[in-house]
C-alpha cells in the first residue's frame, strides 16, 4: 500500500524530462514500480517499469482466461459430464501413454 511519503515519490512533473532529469527518472522505476507524470499538476499519464509491464499483461492474460473459462462453465451448465476415462477413450489414449509421455514445456 501507498503512504503518502512515497506517492509524494512518484509523482513527475512532465517538464522534468525536458530538463534533463530523464535518465533519474528512469532510473527511480528500481525503486518505485511505476511513476505518475503531472502535466498542470495533474495525473497525465503513467510509466511502469518492464518487470510491472509483465506482471500486468499475466494478470491481464489470466483475467481474459478465466473469464473464458467462466462462460464454458455457465454454457455447459446442466449439459451430460464426460468422466476422464471417457474422454481418453475417445481420443483412442491410454493412462499409459500420459504417463509415459515426455514433459512439454510452453513459453
Amino acid at each position: 500500500m501507498l503512504n503518502a511519503m512515497s506517492l509524494k515519490d512518484r509523482l513527475i512533473p512532465i517538464n522534468e524530462f525536458s530538463h534533463g532529469k530523464a535518465g533519474k527518472i528512469f532510473d527511480s522505476l528500481k525503486k518505485y514500480t511505476s511513476l505518475i507524470i503531472l502535466r498542470n499538476n495533474r495525473p497525465a499519464g503513467v510509466i511502469v517499469s518492464a518487470d510491472e509491464y509483465d506482471r500486468l499483461m499475466e494478470l491481464e492474460e489470466d483475467n481474459i482466461l478465466l473469464s473464458e473459462a467462466l462462460e464454458r462453465i455457465q454454457k455447459n451448465l446442466g449439459q451430460p459430464r464426460r468422466s476422464h476415462e471417457d474422454v481418453l477413450s475417445a481420443l483412442g489414449v491410454t493412462r499409459e501413454d500420459i504417463d509415459n509421455a515426455e514433459d512439454v514445456i510452453i513459453g
